[in-house]
């Protein structure tokens, strides 16, 4: 039976959207990268020869769920904490990470599908 990599994305935004609620002037910085990369990472493991285009838009996917948890956390007041970026905040920190994440599975699926 194969997984789909869609419940554990919703585990990691819903942890991260709890977490930040519950502390919201400490950054999350792997947040944002994990949930722009596993819907690839997350379809890759199950299914290695996943055609180009797909992997395209899983990490579109990603990167959408990333920027879309970023600005309903932006919008409630849970991303007062301080960024890695040298401008802008944690909001733009985590959009920066979200596109980062997408396009690091994109760089790795390859990789990952010759070791297997």
């Amino acid at each position: 039976m194969k997984r789909q990599p869609w419940p554990t994305v919703v585990v990691f935004v819903v942890i991260w959207v709890a977490l930040a609620s519950i502390s919201p002037t400490r950054t999350l910085h792997l947040a944002p990268v994990i949930i722009g990369a596993w819907p690839l990472f997350g379809s890759v493991i199950e299914k290695s020869s996943l055609p180009m285009p797909h992997r395209i838009g899983r990490a579109g996917i990603g990167v959408g769920l990333g920027v879309a948890t970023t600005a309903v956390l932006a919008l409630t007041g849970g991303l007062e904490g301080p960024s890695l970026l040298p401008a802008g905040g944690a909001a733009l920190e985590a959009i920066v990470f979200s596109f980062l994440g997408g396009l690091l599975a994109l760089a790795i699926a390859p990789i990952w599908r010759e070791q297997k």
